[in-house]
Formats: C-alpha cells, structure tokens, sequence
C-alpha cells in the first residue's frame, strides 16, 4: 500500500521537523477558544438569522480545529510534557465535541496500521451510503446537506458508541468528562444560560461540525483516491475545512512525528523523493473544486 513506503531522510533534518513548539500550539489552542466565546458575544448582541447561521459555522469550524489539535495530542505533538499534553488535549479540545482523548487515540492509532481495510476502524467500505463512491452531483449535494443540517450526527454518535477502540477508556476518565458535564448542564439552569448552550455549542456541534467533518474525511481517504490524498485548499477552506495543515494527510501518513506547523516544509522535503513526487496523489485545486471534482468523476 501507499502508506508502507517510508521516505529516507536526514537524520538532522527528520529531527528537526519533528521539533515541538508548546508554546505555539497552547497560542493557538488560546485563540480558538478566544474566537468562540467572542462570536457568541457578538452574536447575541447583534443577533438575527443571518448572524446566527454564520456564529453556527464559525463555531462549528473551531471545534472542528480543536479536534485537529486533540489529533496532535493524540501523537504527541502537542505539548513536550506529557501529563500537560494529556490534560489539555482532553478538557480542551477533545471533551468540547463530546469524546475523550484517550479513547480516540486507541482509534486513531489503529487507524494508522489498518488504513482503509476492514481492521481500520474509520473505513467505511461502501455499506454505508454517505460513503459509497464515485456519487453524481446530486447524491454528492444531497450528502454533503444530510451532514449540515445534523441528519449526520446520529450515526456518527452511534458508531462511536459501538467502538470498542473509543470505549476502552479509564472509569475514572468516564467519571470525570461526565462529571464536568452534568455540572455544565447544572449551571446552565442555575444562571440561565441554557439557551446560549444550545444555540452555541449543541447546534454546531450536530451540524457544521459534521458538516466539517465528513467533507474532511472523504478528502482524506475516499474519492477516486487508492489509499489517502493530500489536499491543497484555497485560503478560506484552510480556515474553515483543513485548519492547521491538515490537508497534507498523505504525508502525515508517512511521517506522524511531524508537527502540523512542519508538514508544509516535510512535504517540500518530500517532494526531492521521486518515487514520492511520481506516486503521492496530492489534489491541488482544493476541496469544493477538486475533491468533490474526484468523487464525481466517474458520474454526471
């Protein structure tokens, strides 16, 4: 398969992409949080249909870019310390959009062994229609709406439920995300801010996340695509669909080790490769172009 081929590199050069910045990544973690909680506050001053469905993508959009840092957390490469790595990566970016670090990276990892077998437990091998491809347009339309409008989180929560990957997680890491949970719930009631709770994390949460996050997933491994693809996105879908390099999934394949901020230089270093530059399918043309161009394809 594509992903067995291991690309030689300097052995300086390898250490020095694989370098960890805590600094960098707990600025950014800071930001997003900063940038939700401040359309919520904008929003609810200026508020009408029209703000309110931009807050719900916006919002959706950064929980989608916390679960991309809780994937860096889940290699490792989030923060030097471990314990900080752990801790931060749960209640701040996994916990928000309801799942545990520990259990996705059990997930993840085998993930990364098995990639688009029966043994990878994110590969859907076309049982399921939302994964069945090359789709014409209007299939592809009518996915990419089910997913936006929450028709999607259902199987989505389901299938995480039934994981056993996602579930083999400590009783007191259960204990304690649901313990932070009720007591949110509690508050909400106690200082009636209930409302804002839906409106401002449950909405996104079931809609533009999933939206985020099934477009993303088809990019990354679905498509008229063998094995994984990397995908180049024009600067919107870099903010709202592929925060933090992770469109470079290809490479990240390749080289887990590397931090999100290096894999734009990991992928120039990987491209002096021949065997990589003539093999590694990169789609340049973005998602809205070129991702759905190849999932289409074979259709009209």
């Amino acid at each position: 398969m594509e992903q067995t081929l291991i690309q030689a590199l300097p052995k300086n050069e390898f250490k020095e992409l694989c370098e960890l910045s805590s600094l960098r990544n707990l600025v950014f973690i800071v930001l997003e949080w900063a940038s939700i909680l401040l359309v919520v506050q904008v929003t609810v001053v200026f508020f009408n249909p029209v703000t309110y469905f931009l807050a719900v993508v916006w919002i959706g959009s950064r929980l989608h870019a916390l679960a991309i840092l809780m994937h860096e957390a889940a290699h490792y490469r989030l923060f030097k310390n471990r314990k900080i790595n752990e801790f931060i990566g749960e209640v701040f970016c996994a916990w928000p959009i309801t799942i545990t670090l520990k259990g996705y990276r059990n997930s993840h990892l085998a993930h990364h062994q098995h990639v688009n077998t029966k043994e990878d437990p994110d590969w859907e091998d076309g049982s399921k229609e939302d994964y069945r491809f090359p789709k014409n347009k209007n299939q592809m339309v009518y996915a990419l709406l089910r997913n936006a409008v929450g028709l999607g989180f259902y199987s989505e929560f389901s299938d995480t439920a039934k994981s056993k990957d996602f579930n083999q997680i400590p009783l007191s890491l259960r204990i304690a995300q649901l313990t932070l949970f009720a007591t949110l719930i509690a508050c909400s009631f106690i200082f009636s801010f209930w409302k804002l709770l839906i409106l401002f994390w449950v909405v996104p949460l079931i809609t533009s996340l999933i939206f985020v996050l099934y477009f993303r997933t088809i990019a990354e491994h679905y498509g008229l695509v063998s094995n994984t693809r990397n995908t180049i996105g024009t600067f919107w879908e870099k903010i709202l669909l592929a925060p933090y390099n992770v469109g470079f999934h290809h490479d990240h394949h390749l080289h887990p080790g590397v931090p999100w901020y290096n894999l734009p230089r990991l992928h120039k270093v990987l491209l002096r490769d021949p065997e990589y530059a003539s093999t590694a399918h990169t789609t340049k043309d973005g998602y809205f172009r070129g991702v759905l161009k190849e999932c289409t394809q074979l259709k009209n």
